[in-house]
């Protein structure tokens, strides 16, 4: 499915091929008025929110992204599919219902994104030209240029998935802008009702000052060195700034915040959906 073909409508971004039709749901996740940032959220809201995203959901994106005073944003692509064009808008209404019936109960709220938005905001970043300008670091010419640096992080033990939180709160501390994506998948096991999570993680810092991008580029390689201290097998890749050659082939995954590197997940471990909420907190 090519960004290029898609459709803005009003309840997200179509894409369609000859086999079936999905559907992306961008939601911005925010505090209502009653919020309190002394409440803490349960953590029996991460199984109960897990089983109303999946299998519902293809797949999920979630952005730990931030704006411009430097506090915490969390941003979702929700992936609906279907092969019908009905079933899709009646599967979308739904789980967006129940996803604001869910978040209400613990004082969160969905602000729908303008599609005609994000798409176009999509679009401006396909590349016309990839050039590495510095180890790992490279010059963005689309709609205009920029310069990217991109990090891929790995787990294969589940103890170090609960360190997600932390990192995050790491990376909103000692770097002044960029994004975490969190991509989420999903597939049937060898029986039908066993159901098989897999994660990807990336960091991207783009900017159109270069200094800027290769001062945090330091910043975040030492901070993902500290990170990775306490893991004991040193010959296991825990992280890696992606190549020319890697980002070239992922570019289109790249601007949609997907990955390409998935590592199995224990939904317990990893999707701490209270941890994630609770970084709103500084927002408020």
């Amino acid at each position: 499915m090519s960004l290029r073909n898609a459709q803005a409508l009003k309840s997200g971004i179509l894409l369609q091929d000859s086999k079936k039709k999905s559907i992306i749901v961008p939601i911005q996740i925010i505090p209502t008025q009653n919020w309190d940032e002394n409440s803490k959220f349960p953590e029996k809201m991460n199984g109960q929110l897990f089983n109303l995203l999946f299998p519902k959901m293809d797949r999920c994106t979630i952005f730990f992204d931030r704006d411009s005073e430097n506090k915490p944003v969390l941003l979702m692509f929700a992936y609906l599919s279907s092969q019908a064009t009905k079933d899709l808008a009646f599967k979308t209404k739904r789980f967006v219902t129940n996803l604001v019936r869910f978040l209400a109960e613990v004082n969160l709220k969905i602000k729908l994104l303008d599609t005609q938005g994000v798409l176009k905001e999509l679009l401006e970043k396909i590349p016309k030209s990839i050039n590495e300008v510095s180890p790992r670091l490279f010059e963005i010419t689309s709609i205009r240029k920029s310069y990217l640096s991109l990090t891929t992080i790995f787990y294969d033990s589940e103890e170090e998935k609960n360190d997600l939180v932390v990192l995050l709160r790491d990376f909103y501390s000692h770097l002044s802008y960029g994004r975490v994506s969190l991509d989420i998948t999903t597939k049937t096991g060898k029986k039908q009702s066993d159901l098989i999570v897999e994660a990807s993680i990336s960091i991207t810092l783009e900017r159109e000052n270069f200094d800027e991008v290769k001062q945090d580029q330091r910043k975040l390689q030492s901070l993902l060195k500290i990170f990775s201290s306490h893991i004991e097998d040193k010959s296991i890749q825990r992280y890696w700034f992606v190549t020319k050659a890697e980002l070239a082939e992922n570019f289109g995954k790249v601007i949609l915040g997907q990955g390409w590197k998935y590592f199995i997940v224990d939904t317990n471990a990893l999707l701490d959906f209270a941890a994630f909420f609770s970084l709103l907190q500084k927002t408020s």
